[in-house]
C-alpha cells in the first residue's frame, strides 16, 4: 500500500459534498487559492488535488505507525460525517447518536486544520522572537533576530506539530479539550439553516466561524474558530445545502433543554443571510474557498 505522504487538510468526504453537479466534472470543485496572486479565478480542481493536502502534515515518526493519526482520520472519522449527512438530508429531527457524532466532526475539524497549527506556530514565533532579543541585548550581543530566522521558523514549526499530536495522543489533555468543546456547545440552541440548490453555501480549508459579537466587529467581523463561551454564536456550514447555526437558548426556555434533546428545526434563509455565511467562510479561511458552483466564490476573488 502506498504511504500517505501527502495528507489532506480538507476531508475528502467533506469536498466531495461540494462536487461539481454534472456528469463530466464529477468529484471536482471550483476552488479559489486567496494566496495565488496570479491566479485570482475560480478553477475545476479534483477533491484530491495537491491543493487540498500537505506533505507529512500529520505524520509523526515517533509513533509505532507514523501515519496513524492520518488513517484514523480517512479510515474511522471521515465515515462519520456521511452518516451525519444521510440523517441531516432526511430534515428530520436528528438522533442523539447523530447529535455526538457531530460534536466530534466539529471538534476534529477545527484541530486539524491548518489554521490551528498556524496560530499556534505564530504565537510560539513571537513568545521565541521576543524572549530570543532580550537574551540578545542582555549578552550585549552584535547579532540581530534576522539571524536566527530559519531556526526559529523550525523551531515553532515542531511546536506547533506537537501541540496537535499532544492534543490528541495525551488522554488528559484531549479529554479536557473534547469536555470544552462538549460543555458549551451542549448548551446552545441548534437550528439547521437551509439554501436552495441555485444558491449555495460554500466552505473553505477553515470550516467553523464564530461572530464576533464584541465592540470590534466592525474591524473584524468573524473568528476563524468555534468560540466556547456562553455568549457566541457560531457557524459551521454542513454541505452546500445546510449550515449548523449554534446560538445562546432565548431567556425562559426550560434548563432542561439542551442541544441532545432539543427539537432542531431546520429554517429555510434567504440568499442575503446566505451571502452574509459565505462572506463568514471567505473571511475565515486560510486560504483556500471552493463551491459547487463557480458565481458564488467569484465574487470574492477580488476581495482580498
Amino acid at each position: 500500500m502506498t504511504e500517505p505522504k501527502l495528507q489532506h487538510i480538507v476531508p475528502k468526504t467533506y469536498l466531495r459534498r461540494f462536487q461539481i453537479d454534472n456528469d463530466s466534472d464529477r468529484n471536482k470543485v471550483w476552488c479559489v487559492d486567496l494566496e495565488n496572486r496570479y491566479r485570482q479565478k475560480p478553477e475545476i480542481k479534483g477533491i484530491n488535488d495537491k491543493v487540498f493536502k500537505l506533505k507529512h502534515f500529520y505524520t509523526n515518526s515517533l509513533l509505532e505507525e507514523k501515519y496513524g493519526l492520518e488513517k484514523f482520520f480517512a479510515h474511522k472519522l471521515e465515515p462519520t460525517y456521511n452518516e451525519i449527512m444521510t440523517e441531516v438530508d432526511t430534515e428530520t429531527n436528528l438522533s442523539e447518536d447523530i447529535r455526538i457524532k457531530i460534536f466530534q466532526w466539529l471538534f476534529y475539524t477545527k484541530i486539524r486544520s491548518s489554521d490551528f497549527r498556524r496560530q499556534a506556530k505564530n504565537v510560539t514565533k513571537s513568545l521565541t522572537e521576543m524572549f530570543l532579543q532580550f537574551d540578545l541585548k542582555k549578552n550585549e550581543s552584535k547579532l540581530s533576530i534576522d539571524h536566527f530566522e530559519k531556526d526559529i521558523n523550525d523551531y515553532s514549526d515542531t511546536v506547533s506539530k506537537d501541540l496537535l499530536f499532544n492534543s490528541l495522543y495525551d488522554g488528559k489533555n484531549f479529554n479536557d479539550l473534547f469536555a470544552k468543546y462538549y460543555d458549551n456547545l451542549v448548551t446552545k440552541e441548534w437550528v439547521i439553516y437551509k439554501t436552495i440548490p441555485e444558491y449555495p453555501f460554500i466552505s473553505s480549508d477553515n470550516p467553523g466561524f464564530s461572530l464576533n459579537w464584541t465592540k470590534f466587529y466592525n474591524q473584524r467581523p468573524f473568528h476563524g474558530v468555534i468560540h466556547l463561551n456562553h455568549p457566541s454564536f457560531n457557524f459551521f456550514i454542513l454541505s452546500p445545502r445546510y449550515c449548523l447555526y449554534m446560538q445562546p437558548f432565548k431567556e425562559g426556555v426550560d434548563v432542561k433543554i439542551n442541544a441532545l434533546n432539543m427539537e432542531i428545526r431546520y429554517e429555510p434563509i434567504s440568499n442575503g443571510l446566505v451571502d452574509y455565511i459565505n462572506f463568514g467562510a471567505y473571511y475565515t479561511s486560510n486560504k483556500l474557498i471552493y463551491s459547487n458552483k463557480m458565481e458564488m466564490i467569484e465574487k470574492w476573488t477580488n476581495k482580498n
